[in-house]
């Protein structure tokens, strides 16, 4: 393993076998801050320790974990030596080196996430297929690097998919549950589950699970994440929010493509349903 961890003072450290010389540096760790950005890039500063520095040069690289290889531009650098040297060190990382790498990006992303404002967030939804035809959106797949909900059951782990209704104006507090096995290929159930999370009332399926029932699935869900209830509603509540800000930066977007304007009194092109002077007149006028 290449990289090792000093507890005191808590510090990343690389050992690199460079012409059969072992060879230390300090690491500092940078991942991208977009928490819906699922580059999975993970940029590596490599200095050189006290007793090597003005004879060994520092190195940067951007490494990919989840894949296991150099970012492209990383591969085409100019500098023979930079080239030279990151295939070198992406040669001697081993498994649990990457599983290190991708569970700091993982964290740090996780933690970005978790503490992002509404209006930081710049997410993707289909706003025509949402509020005509009711499409539901997953949360982790909002936010990729959210707290994923996971249950055990019978000694096998399994995700909780979580998805909501969006539609502004509504005020249903349903969640729809899909059951997964992370490392098997499909769902352990073809019929996902509606609970009220408000009245934490669960709908039977309409079919049975494949590897236990609901009234299981409740007990070990309650007792393994005792305030489960509470997080839908947070979830749900900051889905919603997200969805109504990216909306309103959408059409706001594309109100000032076609150049349309939009009168004091007109409803505001939001979608909110309020006056246009009442909504996002004096956010627009100081842009």
């Amino acid at each position: 393993m290449v990289f090792s961890i000093i507890r005191e003072p808590g510090r990343l450290i690389a050992s690199v076998q460079n012409n059969d010389m072992p060879v230390q540096y300090e690491c500092s760790l940078s991942v991208c801050p977009n928490p819906v950005c699922t580059c999975g890039e993970l940029a590596l500063k490599l200095i050189p320790m006290e007793n090597q520095r003005g004879i060994l040069a520092p190195h940067t690289l951007t490494i990919i974990p989840g894949s296991k290889k150099l970012k492209k531009e990383d591969k085409q650098k100019d500098n023979i030596d930079e080239m030279l040297f990151a295939e070198m060190f992406m040669s001697q990382l081993d498994e649990d080196d990457y599983l290190l790498l991708e569970s700091y990006l993982y964290n740090y992303k996780k933690e970005i996430t978790e503490n992002a404002s509404v209006d930081s967030i710049n997410a993707h939804f289909d706003y025509d297929e949402v509020e005509r035809d009711g499409l539901m959106s997953i949360y982790n797949d909002v936010l990729p690097y959210a707290e994923t909900l996971s249950v055990s059951i019978n000694d096998k782990q399994y995700e909780l998919i979580d998805q909501y209704c969006l539609l502004p104006g509504c005020s249903c507090t349903d969640t729809t549950l899909s059951i997964f096995e992370p490392w098997n290929d499909g769902p352990h159930s073809d019929f996902p589950i509606i609970l009220n999370y408000k009245n934490k009332q669960w709908k039977e399926p309409e079919g049975p699970f494949h590897a236990f029932s609901t009234e299981i699935l409740r007990l070990k869900v309650e007792s393994q994440i005792p305030d489960f209830y509470e997080k839908l509603y947070n979830r749900h509540k900051r889905l919603k929010a997200i969805y109504a800000h990216c909306k309103r930066r959408h059409n706001q977007s594309r109100q000032r493509s076609v150049g349309v304007r939009v009168g004091r009194n007109d409803p505001c092109p939001c979608g909110s349903g309020k006056k246009y002077k009442k909504c996002c007149l004096d956010k627009d006028a100081s842009k």
